[in-house]
């Protein structure tokens, strides 16, 4: 697996890494960025190759949802931050897990196992699926809707 790690703060870059390693030693850092200009020249040219992101709300140049702002990136996420509340402009994003610094192995764990169980469950060579298919897939499971409901107002 390649990831990208997008952050500002020294101390939380090898944290992440070392946690990244400890659960896989397998996994390739493909590039460490600190800054919203730096990532959105670094998605522009090499984006392509990557499986996951780790990111950091906010950086050295700017609020993160900045990079979102300026291209599209279709690759999971994993917000790692000490801001909470930004968790469901977060969820918006491609993102897969909100983890709040500092960062405990346990949560880091849960996520990484959240990527790995959604991998397994997407079907075989359909890795880049879209959207549209994907809630069709959804609609598919759940065609019985309900289209009455019986609602009391006062004695009615």
């Amino acid at each position: 697996m390649k990831v990208v790690i997008i952050e500002d703060e020294k101390p939380a870059v090898e944290k992440l890494t070392t946690m990244l390693h400890t659960y896989d030693p397998e996994i390739e850092i493909a590039a460490v960025l600190s800054g919203v200009d730096e990532s959105v020249k670094w998605f522009t040219e090499k984006g392509a190759a990557i499986d996951l992101i780790f990111l950091d709300i906010e950086l050295n140049d700017g609020n993160s949802f900045g990079i979102f702002e300026q291209i599209e990136i279709n690759k999971p996420i994993i917000f790692v931050t000490a801001y909470n509340e930004y968790a469901i402009k977060a969820f918006q994003l491609n993102s897969i897990d909100y983890l709040l610094k500092p960062l405990q192995y346990e949560r880091f764990y849960q996520s990484m196992e959240k990527i790995k169980v959604l991998r397994e469950n997407l079907p075989a060579g359909r890795e880049n699926m879209q959207y549209d298919e994907i809630s069709r897939l959804i609609l598919e499971f759940n065609k019985n809707y309900k289209s009455r409901f019986l609602v009391k107002v006062g004695d009615h």
